[in-house]
C-alpha cells in the first residue's frame, strides 16, 4: 500500500510516518549488517592471527577484547561473541591488568557479554562452561554484588534456571548408569552459581537496602532450586558425586524452600513431589544427617512429610529389580525409598531426633522436628500397610521402629511431655482440620502402630515391654476413651479416622493380653451400659450401621453377653429369609450315622433352612417321633461327636487333648479330605446358628484362626510346647546360633522333612537369620501345614456364619460359643429355671429328683442334661437362656420297670413317681447311660 501511494505521490501524514519508520529500519539494518561484516572480519582476522602466533595470542589485551565485544554487540551477533569465548575465558582466569574483572569501567560490556552468552546458552548448552567462568571469576575490582544482580537479570530476562532444568533433565535421562559426566557437572555448577555468589556478596560492605534486596532475591532463588532442580529424578545421585557443590549450605537452601513454599501451602499440600522426596532423603541420610543438629532438621523433615503424602503403594514397592523394563527414574526412586526404610539408618535418625536420657530430652531437641519425623513414617505406614507390593517397606519401617523398644519409649515420652493429651478426648477436634489435634495425630498414630507390632513378638513374660503396669493402664484408658468418642462420631477427619483405626488394632491386641494377664478389669474396655442399651435398641430397630462399625473396629466395647446377642440377632435375620422355605429331610441309620450324613449333607446346596431328621434303628425300622427340633439337635450333636473324634482322622489332638485339623487327613480320606473339612465347617456353622454346643475342645491356635487372628510364636505352645520352648531358647540365645546345627527345615508328622525356604536344607540358621527361621517355622507349624484344610473348613463355616461376625470374639469366648461353658452344672440355677407339669417344686418325688442330681458325679450330671436337652453342657449364660425351659413332667407308674424318658425337642423329662429316691436314682442312671433312641421305652 505504501509503494502504491508513493507511485501516485498521494502522500498523507500517516503514509509519511510509515515511510520515515521504514527508512529508519532500512538504515539500521544497513548499519547492523555493516557492523556485523566488520566484526566478523575482525574475529576472522584474529582467529587467523591466533593460528599463526599460537600461545602468544592466547590472552588478548583487555581493551582489544572489549573492543571486539563492543563491535559484536553493536552487530547483535551473539554467535560472533561466542567465537571469542576462549579469549574471554583466558582473560577471566588471568592475573593482573589483563583480567576483565579488574576493569569496572567496562562493566557495561561485561553485562553485554553475559547476556550474549546467556542467549547462546538457551539454544546451545555448551555455552554453560563460559557462563560459569564469568560468574565464578575472582572479583578484584568488580563487586560480587554486581555479578549477583547480573545473574538475577539473566534469570528474569532469559528464564535461565528453567532452561538449565530442561538441559539437566535431558542429560540425566541419558545417564542411565547414574555416573557424573562433564555435561551434568557443568550444568550443576551453573545452577548453583547464585548460591556461591551470595556467599561472597555477604562478605562485601553493602548498605542495608542492598543487603535486604540481595537476601530476598536469594531466598527466592534457593526456593526455586529446591522446588524445581531437586525434583528432577535422580539428581541427588549426581550432586553427591559433584565436589563443586559439596560446599553448598543445604540447610539454608531447604529452609528457604520451606518458609517460602511449604509453610503457607494451602491445605498443607505441595503437589506431587515424589522425586523431591527421594532426592532430599538421599541427601539427608548420606550427606547432611551427620552434620545437622535436631533443631536444624525441622524444615527438611516437614518438607519430606508433605512430599510423602503423594507416595502411592505402587511406588512404595521397594524391590529395585521389580521389572527389567522399568524406567530408571522409578527404579532409582525405589532404591531411595529403600534407604528411607532401612532399619539401621531409620534407627539412627529416630535416636538422634528423639535425643532422650534419664534426665529428659537434650537441649538441641526440637519438638517440631520430632513431629515431622513421626508424620513422615506414619504417612508411609498408613499408605502401604495394606498393599502387598509395599510389604518390604512395612517390614523395614517396623523393623527399625517397632522392634526397638528405646524408640517406642522415646516417642511415648515425647507425647507425654509435650502434648496436651486431653485434646484426644475433645470431640470438636476430630472434625477440625486446623486444630492442634492434627499436629499430634501422626505421632500418637505411629506410636500405636509401632507398639502393636512390638506386642506381636512379645511373649506373656515380656509384656508390656515399653511401659510399667501403671503407665500401661493410663495409656490404655486414654486410647479406650478416644476410641469410644470417635466410634460414636458421625464425621471424622481422615487423620482422626486413621488414628482410631490404629488405636483399635492396638486395643484389640491389649485386650487379648488382658484376657491372659488380667491387668485391668474387663469393664474398662466397655462403653457405658446406657450407651450399650441404646445401641441395641437401634440394632433391633434395624438401624445397624453404628453397631456394625463398632463390631468391625473394636467389638470389646460391648460385654461378651451383648456380643453374643448381636451375633444371634444377625443369625436371626438370615433365618427369617428361610422361614417359609421347605424343609430338607435327612434319613440316617444310627449304626452308620457319619456315612449317611456325609452322603446326604454334601448334596444339600443350602443348609441355612430347617433340616428334618429321621433315625433308623439297629433293626432297620424308622424310630417313632416327629422332629420338632429335638431330633435334629440329637442328630447334630451325635454327628459332631463322631466327625470331631480324633480316631476318625479329620482332627488331631495336642498334649492338652484339644483338637486341630489333621495335617495328614489326606492319608485317611484321599482326595475327598477337603470336602470333608467343608462339611465340618457346615456342621460347626449350623451348630452355632442353632445354639447347639458340640463336644470337642479346640486348640487355641485353631480358635484364633476361626476368629480371624494371626498366629505367632506365643501361640505355638498350644500346639507343641517342646518346640515352643526350643524356639524361645533360640530367640534369646546369646551365643553363635550356627553352633546349634539347625537348618531351614521342618519335620512333618510322618517323619519326613520339608524345606522352609528355597534350599532350606543347605541354609544354616545363624544369629543374622534366626528370627526369620523362627517366623518361618512357626508359620509352617501353625498355618501352612493345615492351610488347605482350614480354607475348606472356612468355606463351609462361612455359608452359615460369616467369618467377620466371629471376629468380635476372643479364642476363649469362641470356645464357649461352640462347646459351651466348662463350668459344672449349677443345680441351684437349674432349679430356679425349671418348669413343672402335673407337679410342683415341693412334691416329694421332685425333691427326690434334686437329691439324686446332687449325688450324681459331674459326668453323670452331664449325661442327664444330654438325655433331656441333647446337649451335655449348660447353656451359655445359664439355664435362663435354655429354650424351651428345662421341664419335669410327672408320669404315674403303670409297670414296675417303667423308666424315665425324654423329649429333647422341648427339653422335657418324663419322670415317673417313684416311691423312693434310691429307686429313682437307679432308673435315672440306667436311662441316661443306655444311649437308646428317641422311642426308647
Amino acid at each position: 500500500e505504501l509503494a502504491r501511494m508513493l507511485e501516485t505521490k498521494r502522500l498523507t501524514k500517516p503514509t509519511l510516518t510509515i515511510q520515515t519508520a521504514f527508512r529508519c529500519y532500512e538504515a539500521r539494518s544497513t548499519l547492523i549488517n555493516a557492523a556485523r561484516s566488520k566484526a566478523s572480519t575482525k574475529v576472522s582476522d584474529l582467529k587467523r592471527l591466533k593460528s599463526i602466533l599460537g600461545d602468544k595470542l592466547s590472552v588478548l589485551p583487555v581493551k582489544s577484547l572489549v573492543e571486539l565485544i563492543r563491535s559484536c554487540s553493536m552487530a547483535k551477533a551473539d554467535d560472533l561473541i561466542y567465537k571469542l569465548r576462549k579469549w574471554v575465558d583466558a582473560s577471566l582466569k588471568s592475573q593482573g591488568d589483563n583480567n576483565l574483572m579488574n576493569h569496572p569501567e567496562y562493566w557495561n560490556y561485561i553485562v553485554k557479554l553475559g547476556f550474549s552468552l546467556g542467549r547462546t546458552y538457551c539454544s546451545n548448552q555448551t555455552a554453560v562452561t563460559y557462563l560459569i567462568s564469568l560468574f565464578s571469576a575472582r572479583c578484584f575490582q568488580v563487586p560480587c554484588f554486581d555479578l549477583f544482580l547480573l545473574y538475577k537479570d539473566l534469570e528474569y530476562s532469559l528464564n535461565i534456571l528453567e532452561v538449565s532444568k530442561k538441559h539437566l533433565e535431558t542429560h540425566i535421562l541419558l545417564a542411565s548408569d547414574n555416573k557424573l559426566n562433564s555435561s551434568i557437572k557443568n550444568l550443576l555448577d551453573f545452577v548453583f552459581v547464585p548460591c556461591f555468589l551470595f556467599y561472597r556478596v555477604c562478605d562485601e560492605d553493602l548498605t542495608p537496602p542492598q543487603k535486604e534486596m540481595v537476601f530476598n532475591q536469594f531466598v527466592e532463588t534457593q526456593a526455586y532450586l529446591v522446588e524445581s532442580i531437586l525434583s528432577i529424578p535422580r539428581i541427588s545421585k549426581f550432586l553427591l558425586q559433584n565436589h563443586s557443590t559439596s560446599e553448598l549450605r543445604w540447610k539454608d537452601l531447604i529452609q528457604s524452600y520451606y518458609y517460602t513454599k511449604v509453610a503457607n501451602a494451602p491445605n498443607g499440600s505441595i503437589g506431587n513431589q515424589v522425586y523431591l522426596f527421594g532426592n532430599l532423603w538421599e541427601l539427608f541420610s548420606t550427606k547432611l544427617f551427620a552434620t545437622m543438629q535436631p533443631n536444624e532438621m525441622f524444615p527438611l523433615l516437614m518438607t519430606c512429610a508433605l512430599c510423602a503424602q503423594n507416595l502411592s503403594p505402587k511406588l512404595l514397592e521397594t524391590d529395585p529389580s521389580a521389572s527389567i523394563a522399568e524406567p530408571i527414574n522409578l527404579k532409582t526412586l525405589r532404591k531411595q525409598i529403600t534407604i528411607f526404610t532401612d532399619p539401621g539408618k531409620l534407627t539412627q535418625v529416630f535416636l538422634k531426633v528423639l535425643d532422650h536420657n534419664s534426665c529428659g530430652f537434650s537441649d538441641s531437641f526440637d519438638p517440631n522436628a520430632a513431629q515431622a519425623l513421626c508424620k513422615i513414617y506414619h504417612t508411609f505406614y498408613e499408605n502401604c500397610q495394606t498393599s502387598k507390593e509395599a510389604q518390604v517397606a512395612v517390614t523395614g519401617i517396623m523393623g527399625g521402629i517397632a522392634f526397638n523398644p528405646k524408640i517406642i519409649y522415646r516417642i511415648w515420652k515425647f507425647i507425654e511431655g509435650f502434648c496436651d493429651l486431653s485434646m484426644f478426648l475433645d470431640s470438636s477436634s476430630y472434625t477440625d482440620k486446623n486444630s492442634e489435634f492434627n499436629r499430634w495425630v501422626s505421632v500418637l498414630g505411629l506410636f500405636c502402630c509401632a507398639y502393636q507390632n512390638l506386642l506381636m513378638i512379645v511373649d506373656d513374660q515380656e509384656f508390656p515391654k515399653v511401659f510399667d503396669t501403671n503407665e500401661l493402664v493410663f495409656f490404655m484408658e486414654l486410647m479406650v476413651k478416644y476410641v469410644h468418642e470417635t466410634l460414636l462420631c458421625e464425621y471424622l477427619t481422615p487423620e482422626a479416622e486413621n488414628l482410631m483405626n490404629s488405636a483399635c488394632r492396638l486395643l484389640n491386641l491389649l485386650h487379648e493380653f488382658n484376657s491372659k494377664k488380667h491387668f485391668v478389669e474387663e469393664e474398662r474396655f466397655q462403653l457405658r451400659i446406657d450407651i450399650v442399651d441404646q445401641l441395641l435398641k437401634d440394632l433391633y430397630s434395624e438401624n445397624t450401621q453404628l453397631v456394625k462399625r463398632i463390631i468391625q473396629k473394636f467389638p470389646f466395647c460391648f460385654p461378651f453377653a451383648t456380643r453374643v446377642d448381636v451375633l444371634y440377632y444377625f443369625v436371626s435375620q438370615i433365618k427369617e429369609d428361610y422361614q417359609f422355605a421347605p424343609r430338607t429331610r435327612i434319613t440316617v441309620r444310627r449304626q452308620n450315622l457319619v456315612e449317611d450324613s456325609i452322603n446326604q449333607l454334601l448334596k444339600v446346596p443350602d443348609i441355612k433352612g430347617k433340616l428334618e431328621v429321621r433315625f433308623i434303628d439297629v433293626f432297620g425300622n424308622p424310630e417313632e417321633g416327629i422332629d420338632a427340633g429335638g431330633l435334629f439337635k440329637e442328630f447334630w450333636t451325635s454327628l459332631s461327636s463322631e466327625i470331631f473324634n480324633p480316631d476318625y482322622g479329620l482332627f488331631s489332638v495336642t498334649e492338652d487333648q484339644c483338637l486341630y485339623p489333621n495335617p495328614d487327613s489326606e492319608l485317611f480320606f484321599g482326595k475327598e479330605h477337603l470336602a470333608m473339612f467343608y462339611l465340618v465347617g457346615r456342621v460347626l456353622g449350623k451348630a452355632i446358628s442353632e445354639k447347639i454346643t458340640v463336644e470337642p475342645q479346640f486348640a487355641e491356635f485353631f480358635l484364633r484362626r476361626i476368629v480371624g487372628k494371626s498366629n505367632f510364636l506365643e501361640d505355638l505352645k498350644s500346639l507343641d510346647k517342646e518346640v515352643y520352648q526350643n524356639l524361645k531358647f533360640l530367640k534369646s540365645y546369646q551365643g553363635d546360633a550356627s553352633d546349634l546345627c539347625l537348618t531351614f527345615t521342618a519335620r512333618k508328622q510322618d517323619g519326613t522333612e520339608i524345606e522352609l525356604v528355597s534350599k532350606g536344607s543347605e541354609t544354616v540358621v545363624t544369629n543374622q537369620n534366626k528370627l526369620r527361621y523362627i517366623y518361618k517355622l512357626v508359620d509352617y507349624r501353625l498355618n501352612l501345614q493345615i492351610k488347605s484344610q482350614i480354607n475348606s473348613f472356612f468355606k463351609g463355616l462361612s455359608e452359615l456364619i460369616p467369618i467377620s461376625w466371629l471376629k468380635m470374639f476372643t479364642p476363649s469366648e469362641m470356645q464357649i460359643i461352640t462347646s459351651g461353658t466348662q463350668e459344672s452344672i449349677d443345680i441351684n440355677d437349674l432349679k430356679a429355671n425349671t418348669r413343672y407339669i402335673d407337679c410342683g417344686p415341693h412334691d416329694g418325688f421332685v425333691r427326690n429328683f434334686w437329691k439324686c442330681l446332687e449325688s450324681f458325679s459331674t459326668q453323670e450330671r452331664s449325661l442327664l442334661l444330654r438325655f433331656v436337652t441333647s446337649c451335655p453342657r449348660p447353656p451359655l449364660f445359664g439355664f435362663k437362656n435354655l429354650n424351651p425351659p428345662f421341664t419335669i413332667s410327672k408320669v404315674r407308674i403303670g409297670r414296675s420297670d417303667t423308666l424315665p424318658t425324654s423329649q429333647t425337642c422341648v427339653n422335657l423329662l418324663r419322670l415317673p413317681d417313684y416311691s423312693s429316691a434310691r429307686t429313682m436314682k437307679q432308673k435315672l442312671l440306667y436311662s441316661i447311660n443306655a444311649g437308646a433312641g428317641f422311642d426308647f421305652q
